[in-house]
C-alpha cells in the first residue's frame, strides 16, 4: 500500500490505452525502475548503486511525507494560480489557529495592498491530518476593488502573516491568468462562415535557399520569403524549432534535440545583413572566401561541419569589429547589447558558460570570450526581431509561429542551469506501437513534475516566455507533455519505461497568460495518443488542435473538408511523414526498406497494398469535391493535377488555419526527416530545389498560392 501511495504521488501511471485501443497495464518493475530515477534527487536515494536496490520501508515512508503532508505545513503555498474573473488565494493552517491574519500584495519597493482577515471569513475546502493533528486548507476570495485593480494578469508576490502570540510572516507568488489563450487578432467565434481564416506555409528554416547564403537558410532569406508569402495573402509561416543546437557537433542537426531551448541558433545569423559586417566585408570578398560560399551554395545538403566552421570564423571577426568600433566607443548599439545582457540576466549566463567551455575544446583556435557568446545571442534574437516586425508590417495577421521542442539535451545549458528540476536519469520516448514495436526514447530530458512545482515553476515560465518572443504563434511539439510524458530510465536494466503525469491545468494556465501577455496564439501538437481529458482541456483553453491531412481518415476514406477540427491548424504535412511527390511515388516505402525499417519483402509488399488502397481513396474524396473528373485513374493522373486539387480540397476546409510545406509545393521526393533513423539517413540536411528567387517567378507555385488563397477567403 505504502508503494502504491508514493506511485501515485510521484505521478507515475499504472495503466494507459495504447494505439490499438487495448487497456496496458504497466509492469511494476518498470513504473518501480521510473520511480527510483525521480527519487534520486531527493534525500532518500544518494548513491548510483541505489537506484538498482528495492525502496526500504523508510525510503518510502520519507516520500510520502515530503509529498502528502508537508505541504499542508506550509500556511502560504510558494506557487499558486487563479483565474482573472475570479480572484482567490489558498492558505494551509493547523486547525488549532484561530487568530487573524494579514494578507499583503508587495512589490520589491512598496505594499500595494494589505488587508487583515478574521479566520471565521475564510471557507474550508479541504481537511487533512498529519499524526492526527488536523490542518485546514482556507480559500479566501478577493473582490474588494482596491485589491482587483492590482490583481491584475501576471506574477504577485504575496505576504501572509500569522498574528498571534508570536508573529510569523511568510511568502508566496500568485498567479493571475486567464481562462484561454490569445487566439488571435483574426478570431471571430460567433459566425464561421464569415470569419476570416489565415493560410500560410511551414518550412525548416535552413532548407531555404538563396544566392547570397553561406549554405544554410538564415533570418534574411526568412525575411525574403516573408515578401513573397504575404504578397500573395499568406498570414504566417511555421518554422522549425530555432533552439541552440550542440556546437561540438554540427552533424547533430535535429532541432528537436537542443541543448538549450531559451537560446536560438546561431547558425541561422544572416552575415551580410549584421551591422558589422562592413568593417569586414573586404576580408569576405576576398576569394578563399568566396570560394568556400560558394562551394556550400552548390550542394543540395547541408554540410553542417563546414558551414559551422565557416560562419564562425566570420562570427570571430563581426565580434572583434563590434569590440573595435562599439564598445570602445560606447556607442548607442554597445548599450544597447549591455542592456540585452542586463535583461537577459541567469539565463543567458549559464548558456553563454557552457557554449565557452565547449567551444574551448572543440575550435580551430579560434579566439573568443564569454561574451562573444552574448553577441551573437544579441544579433540572433535582433534579426528574429526583425523578422516578425516585417511580417506584420507586410501585413500579415499573425507573422511568424515557432515550434517548442518536448524536451532538451541532459547535456546543455538548460538542464544543466536547473538541474534539481529535470529528471535526468530518465528520457521522454513513447511506448510501444505498430510502426516501433520496441517503443522509442528521443534521448530528451524532462522536467520532474514535483521539483518542477516545488521552483514555483520558474523554469517553465522562462522557457515559454522565451518561445513566445518575436513571434504571433507558438506551435508546442508533443502538447500530451503537458498531461503526461512516456519516461525511459537511461539505464535500461531499470525498466522499459512509464507515464509519468504532470500538472496540467497549472500547465495550460502559464502558457495562457504568457499566450495573453506575448499576445501568441498556440497550436498544440496532438497527433498520436491523446487521452480525451487533453483533448478537452486544450480546446477549453483556445489552443488550436494541429491535424495533418494523412491522417485525417478512418476506415471509409479522407474526411470531407467540413468535417476537420474547426479550432484547429490543418497541415497537408509536416517534417515526420513524406511529401506528397514521395507518398504518391511509393519512394518513402522504398526508401524504409532500403534502410531497413521495413524488414520483409512480404511486409513491403503489405504496405505498397495499403498504400494503393489510400491513393484510391484520396482519388475518391477528390472527385467527390468535383476537383478531378471521374473518369480519372491513378494510373493516368498527373502529378501537377493531383497537387492542385490536394492542396484545394484541404485549404477549403473547415479549419481556422491552414498550412502547407514549401517542398510540396516544389513538388520534392525527399522527406525531411525519417522517423526511426539517425545515422542511415541524412535527416535535417535537404535543402529546397529552388533558390527563393526562383520560387517568386514560379508559375506553377504562384497558381498554387493563388487556389489557396481563393479558398481561404471568408464565405458570404
Amino acid at each position: 500500500m505504502g508503494l502504491d501511495n508514493l506511485l501515485y504521488l510521484k505521478g507515475i501511471g499504472s495503466e494507459y490505452v495504447n494505439y490499438k485501443g487495448e487497456l496496458v497495464s504497466i509492469p511494476s518493475k518498470d513504473r518501480e525502475g521510473v520511480l527510483r530515477c525521480l527519487l534520486s534527487k531527493s534525500s532518500q536515494v544518494i548513491d548510483e548503486n541505489e537506484l538498482d536496490l528495492p525502496l526500504t520501508l523508510d525510503q518510502i515512508h520519507a516520500g510520502i511525507i515530503e509529498l502528502a503532508h508537508k505541504p499542508w505545513t506550509l500556511p502560504l503555498p510558494r506557487f499558486q494560480y487563479c483565474y482573472l474573473d475570479q480572484l482567490k488565494v489558498n492558505l494551509f493552517l493547523p486547525h488549532s489557529y484561530q487568530n487573524k491574519i494579514k494578507l499583503s500584495i508587495v512589490d520589491p519597493q512598496s505594499v500595494l495592498w494589505t488587508q487583515t482577515i478574521d479566520i471565521d471569513a475564510m471557507t474550508i475546502i479541504e481537511e487533512h491530518a498529519i499524526d492526527d493533528k488536523p490542518y485546514v486548507k482556507y480559500q479566501i476570495m478577493l473582490e474588494s476593488k482596491a485589491v482587483k485593480s492590482v490583481l491584475t494578469l501576471g506574477y504577485h508576490n504575496f505576504s501572509l502573516v500569522l498574528i498571534g502570540k508570536r508573529t510569523d510572516r511568510y511568502a508566496g507568488r500568485l498567479m493571475v491568468a486567464p481562462r484561454q489563450a490569445f487566439r488571435g487578432h483574426f478570431y471571430h467565434e460567433a459566425n464561421d462562415r464569415q470569419c476570416h481564416k489565415p493560410w500560410g506555409i511551414n518550412t525548416q528554416l535552413y532548407s531555404l535557399r538563396s544566392e547570397r547564403q553561406w549554405g544554410i537558410g538564415d533570418f534574411i532569406d526568412l525575411t525574403q520569403l516573408i515578401k513573397i508569402i504575404a504578397a500573395q495573402g499568406g498570414h504566417f509561416i511555421l518554422l522549425n524549432p530555432l533552439h541552440a543546437l550542440d556546437i561540438k557537433d554540427p552533424e547533430q542537426a535535429s532541432p528537436y534535440s537542443p541543448t538549450d531551448r531559451r537560446r536560438l541558433n546561431p547558425l541561422y545569423i544572416g552575415i551580410d545583413q549584421v551591422k558589422e559586417f562592413r568593417y569586414i566585408e573586404t576580408k569576405i570578398q576576398m576569394p578563399q572566401w568566396q570560394a568556400q560560399i560558394d562551394d556550400l551554395n552548390e550542394t543540395d545538403w547541408i554540410d553542417y561541419a563546414s558551414v559551422f566552421t565557416l560562419k564562425y570564423q566570420s562570427f570571430v571577426l563581426l565580434y572583434q569589429a563590434f569590440c573595435e568600433h562599439e564598445e570602445n566607443k560606447n556607442t548607442l548599439r554597445y548599450q544597447a547589447f549591455i542592456a540585452f545582457i542586463r535583461d537577459e540576466g541567469s539565463a543567458l549566463q549559464e548558456f553563454v558558460l557552457r557554449e565557452d567551455v565547449v567551444f574551448e575544446h572543440s575550435n580551430n583556435g579560434m579566439p573568443v570570450d564569454k561574451t562573444f557568446f552574448c553577441y551573437l545571442q544579441f544579433i540572433a534574437e535582433e534579426q528574429l526581431a526583425d523578422c516578425q516586425e516585417y511580417a506584420k508590417e507586410q501585413g500579415m495577421s499573425i507573422g511568424l509561429i515557432r515550434d517548442l521542442a518536448v524536451g532538451a539535451k541532459k547535456k546543455g545549458a538548460e538542464v544543466g542551469s536547473h538541474l534539481p528540476q529535470y529528471a535526468t536519469r530518465i528520457s521522454i520516448g513513447a511506448p510501444a506501437d505498430d510502426l516501433a514495436p520496441q517503443g522509442q526514447n528521443w534521448c530528451l530530458t524532462p522536467f520532474d513534475p514535483i521539483n518542477l512545482q516545488q521552483s514555483a515553476f520558474e523554469p517553465f515560465i522562462q522557457l515559454v516566455h522565451q518561445n513566445m518572443r518575436h513571434c504571433g504563434g507558438l506551435r508546442i511539439d508533443h502538447v500530451v507533455g503537458l498531461l503526461r510524458l512516456w519516461c525511459c530510465p537511461v539505464n535500461p536494466s531499470r525498466g522499459q519505461g512509464a507515464y509519468v503525469y504532470y500538472p496540467m491545468d497549472t500547465l495550460i494556465a502559464i502558457i495562457n497568460l504568457e499566450s495573453q501577455l506575448a499576445q501568441c496564439c498556440v497550436i498544440g501538437e496532438d497527433l498520436g495518443l491523446i487521452p480525451d481529458e487533453l483533448t478537452q482541456a486544450v480546446a477549453n483553453a483556445g489552443f488550436y488542435a494541429n491535424e495533418v491531412f494523412y491522417f485525417c481518415k478512418d476506415w471509409q476514406g479522407f474526411y470531407a473538408p467540413q468535417d476537420y477540427k474547426k479550432q484547429s491548424l490543418m497541415m497537408l504535412a509536416n517534417h515526420d511523414v513524406p511529401t506528397l511527390a514521395a507518398w504518391w511515388a511509393n519512394c518513402d516505402l522504398h526508401l524504409r526498406f532500403k534502410l531497413s525499417l521495413i524488414e520483409s519483402d512480404d511486409e513491403l509488399k503489405g504496405l505498397l497494398k495499403r498504400r494503393s488502397e489510400e491513393k484510391q481513396q484520396l482519388l475518391d474524396i477528390l472527385i467527390w469535391q468535383g476537383l478531378l473528373e471521374h473518369d480519372i485513374d491513378i494510373n493516368t493522373l498527373a502529378f501537377s493535377a493531383l497537387l492542385t486539387a490536394w492542396v484545394t480540397l484541404a485549404a477549403s476546409g473547415a479549419s481556422q488555419l491552414f498550412s502547407v510545406q514549401l517542398c510540396d509545393l516544389l513538388a520534392d521526393i525527399h522527406g525531411v526527416n525519417i522517423p526511426g533513423t539517425w545515422q542511415e539517413y541524412p535527416n535535417w540536411q535537404r535543402r529546397l530545389t529552388s533558390t527563393l528567387t526562383d520560387l517568386e517567378q514560379d508559375n506553377r507555385v504562384l497558381q498554387l498560392f493563388d487556389d489557396i488563397r481563393s479558398q481561404r477567403q471568408p464565405n458570404p
